[in-house]
């Protein structure tokens, strides 16, 4: 399993470009912000389905953020068919390492917010 999951991610640096054009630096950039709020937005509301607290429902969609896997898949399996070229692959791929490098700032804001959940909640009951 391990050697199959270095080989695939290796291939993945094959087909990627670092030398993008500027209009798809912008894309890059345009596109970071509404993925990462619609997998917040989709993992959260249904863990608020089930009756967590905003909190808890934003430090659960936070985190969904640091999953590029499917992305990786999906994007490797589009550009072997030749439906996708190298210069959105590497788009595709750069949003979601970024997502990955940035998703443990947010995470740690999360964590204050239900700390102080937690430290609101245990204050209440001494009351």
């Amino acid at each position: 399993l391990f050697i199959s999951r270095a080989y695939f991610l290796n291939s993945l640096g094959f087909n990627i470009i670092f030398g993008l054009p500027g209009h798809l630096i912008w894309f890059l950039v345009v596109l970071t912000l509404p993925v990462l709020i619609g997998h917040i937005l989709s993992a959260g509301a249904m863990t608020k389905l089930k009756n967590l607290t905003w909190p808890e429902t934003l430090t659960i969609g936070v985190s969904h953020c640091a999953h590029a896997e499917m992305a990786f898949s999906i994007a490797s399996l589009s550009i072997e068919m030749g439906e996708l070229d190298k210069n959105l692959f590497s788009v595709i791929i750069f949003t979601a390492f970024i997502l990955n490098l940035l998703i443990p700032i947010p995470l740690k804001g999360c964590s204050v917010l239900i700390n102080k959940q937690i430290h609101s909640i245990n204050y209440s009951s001494r009351k």
